[in-house]
């Protein structure tokens, strides 16, 4: 009898994904009542026309400059993710190692928290580094 070949499911880790909305949802409260800032959502109707529109032009020029423009399209997303995980791996070590937390869900929240912490360093350098 031949080995089974059949593939089991992929099961999907929601907590990173959960992770990243949240930090983008607390820096878009806090964006909106501390600095005033609001969301025009009308050119947003218009932008994914707008990207195929540059991305058909720069594909009947060349399949490279094609992929560099989604490269470009996808470096800040890409960035953010990448960041996102590296700050919550951080604090991770860092519960881990000084105050001895052992893996659950206090560690992740901790982990959370650490992550919501070092994003508002890091957003309180740029912009005293701005002004």
């Amino acid at each position: 009898m031949a080995p089974s070949t059949e593939e089991t499911p992929t099961r999907w880790d929601w907590w990173p994904l959960a992770r990243l909305l949240t930090v983008l949802a607390v820096f878009g409260i806090l964006a909106h009542a501390r600095l005033g800032w609001t969301l025009d959502f009308r050119p947003l109707r218009e932008f994914p026309r707008q990207v195929f529109e540059v991305f058909s032009l720069f594909t009947l020029l060349s399949f490279g400059l094609a992929h560099l423009y989604l490269v470009l399209l996808m470096l800040p997303l890409y960035a953010l993710v990448t960041l996102n995980d590296t700050f919550y791996d951080a604090t991770i070590w860092v519960a881990r190692t000084v105050f001895r937390l052992r893996p659950g869900r206090v560690l992740s929240l901790a982990g959370l928290g650490g992550e919501l912490l070092l994003f508002a360093a890091g957003a309180a350098l740029i912009h005293r580094a701005l002004h």
